[in-house]
C-alpha cells in the first residue's frame, strides 16, 4: 500500500509516499498510525502537502493483517499469537510498559486486549469509550 494524496475535484496525483504493504491505517489527531504488513508500525503526518514520515519501527514478527487500535494514550498491536501496547503519550519512554491508573483503567485496558484478541476490537473499543 502506498499513499498517495489526490485532489478530489480532479483526481490527480498530489503526492506518492513509500510501500507501507497491505497495512491497516487509522487516523488520529492529523496523523496516520499504519500497521505494516510485515509487522512494522508507522506514524505518518497526515498533510495534503507532503508524505512526511514520522516514524517507522519494528512491532511483531509475521505478517500482520489486524488494524492497530487506540485506547486513551496507548496504541495496540497484535498478529495471531501476541499483542503489544505502545504508550503514545508526551515523555513517555519506549520500550517500557507500565500499568499505573485506577481500577476503571485497568479494567478497561484488559477488556480492550481481549476484544482485539477475540477480533471484536472495535464492538470492545466502541463500548468502552463511551462508557469512560
Amino acid at each position: 500500500m502506498n499513499l498517495v494524496c489526490l485532489k478530489a475535484q480532479t483526481g490527480d496525483e498530489v503526492w506518492r509516499g513509500e510501500n507501507h504493504d497491505h497495512g491497516q491505517l487509522l487516523l488520529a489527531q492529523g496523523h496516520l498510525i499504519i500497521q505494516c504488513e510485515n509487522g512494522d508500525l508507522a506514524l505518518v503526518k497526515a498533510s495534503p502537502d507532503s508524505h512526511q514520515q514520522i516514524a517507522r519501527l519494528p512491532s511483531l514478527p509475521g505478517k500482520i493483517w489486524n488494524h492497530p487500535a487506540l485506547a486513551g494514550s496507548r496504541v495496540y498491536v497484535r498478529n495471531d499469537q501476541e499483542m503489544i501496547c505502545y504508550d503514545i503519550r508526551p515523555g513517555s519512554v519506549a520500550g517500557t510498559v507500565t500499568m499505573r491508573g485506577s481500577t476503571h483503567e485497568a479494567f478497561t485496558v484488559l477488556a480492550t486486549a481481549f476484544f482485539l484478541l477475540n477480533g471484536l476490537g472495535c464492538i470492545g473499543l466502541g463500548f468502552f469509550a463511551r462508557r469512560a
